[in-house]
């Protein structure tokens, strides 16, 4: 399932992605982000798959840019979801020890590098992402990994 943003999509994230990560640092909430990226760019992609997300399934975006840690980034129908996203192109989803016990599913977002594309590879729901099957052990953490072709497709990618 791929969702296209257009340039004004893009300009609104790019503005509510600043104002969420300025929140953050002045409400000194500690980032649980892993990687070499800045965590605005991080943030920046969480915002972009969230309005992709939403966007496609025609709910409600929360533009809300209060200090968080955790929660869910979308619900649908009741179900609560949480989006994580990456720009690798053959991007698996990554979810460290500490997860997040509120969300119902794990959705994997793939974003284009231009920003304007969102490819959703599909979900997991939060039991069997937590399995032993995913687990491996990164720096004396538990980290669980998931390949896309272990993830649900969302129904409009079903043949």
């Amino acid at each position: 399932m791929v969702v296209n943003l257009n340039i004004s999509e893009l300009v609104f994230c790019i503005q509510l992605a600043s104002m969420r990560y300025h929140a953050n640092v002045i409400g000194k909430v500690r980032e649980n982000m892993k990687g070499n990226r800045h965590p605005y760019e991080i943030n920046l992609d969480g915002v972009i798959s969230e309005y992709a997300f939403c966007k496609h399934f025609n709910i409600f975006l929360d533009c809300s840019t209060e200090p968080r840690s955790g929660g869910y980034d979308a619900l649908l129908n009741g179900t609560r979801f949480d989006i994580k996203s990456t720009r690798h192109q053959n991007g698996r989803l990554y979810l460290h020890q500490k997860i997040n016990r509120i969300v119902d599913y794990y959705v994997l977002a793939i974003i284009s590098e231009d920003l304007l594309n969102v490819d959703f590879k599909g979900y997991i729901s939060y039991q069997d992402a937590k399995s032993e099957t995913y687990a491996t052990v990164s720096n004396g953490e538990i980290l669980y990994i998931i390949s896309p072709e272990y993830l649900t497709k969302f129904k409009e990618d079903r043949e």
